[in-house]
């Protein structure tokens, strides 16, 4: 586990929690707006690289267990990723307007609403974030920024490292203790725990 003290942090940061209330803000009930909510939801609740979040299929996503199925992740590793109800919701009503086809679950969609049925690509993400970001007064935040929100709000909950480890497809606990940007008020506050017998 050598390496977790080196400052080797990926570049970026995490979302904030305000950053992501008035993203979602901007998501109306349209065709649009229910499939950006519902891809903003997938990055910073299932912590889904960009890759991952183009790669799915309707068929990946379980809405009567609440996950969804990577295949092939970075690696070549399948993993499975369990969804909150909330962003299961999300993801339910986005599949809902997209309509029951198979194919991919994140596709294209014209300026009057028509749902064209091809994949969405990597770049178009990033643009669809960027566009987000505008309406909601926001600069500076990736896609990727998602994925590190996802690590830093697990850990902050409490969860193990090595279980934050599979959820988001990590080859090992060091690459997840990287994404870790909790910040030192939050080891201070984890120290503060600790009780040493008899010291009074």
């Amino acid at each position: 586990m050598a390496g977790f003290g080196r400052n080797t942090q990926p570049s970026g940061r995490a979302v904030e929690r305000d950053e992501v209330r008035a993203l979602f803000a901007t998501c109306d009930g349209s065709t649009a707006g229910r499939r950006d909510a519902a891809m903003l939801a997938i990055l910073y609740g299932g912590g889904l690289r960009r890759a991952e979040l183009c790669g799915l299929d309707v068929g990946d996503f379980d809405a009567g267990k609440c996950w969804i199925t990577v295949r092939s992740g970075k690696g070549r590793r399948d993993r499975r990723v369990h969804l909150s109800p909330s962003v299961c919701g999300l993801v339910q009503r986005w599949a809902s307007a997209r309509g029951g086809d198979d194919g991919p679950l994140f596709v294209p969609i014209s300026a009057g609403g028509t749902v064209r049925l091809t994949r969405l690509r990597g770049e178009a993400v990033r643009y669809i974030l960027q566009r987000r970001q505008r309406q909601a007064g926001l600069t500076g935040i990736t896609p990727h920024d998602f994925r590190k929100a996802y690590v830093s709000e697990l850990l902050r909950a409490g969860i193990d490292v090595f279980t934050v480890q599979r959820l988001a497809g990590h080859a090992d606990a060091v690459t997840t203790a990287r994404y870790d940007r909790r910040g030192e008020g939050e080891t201070r506050r984890a120290a503060a725990h600790l009780r040493i017998p008899g010291a009074g």
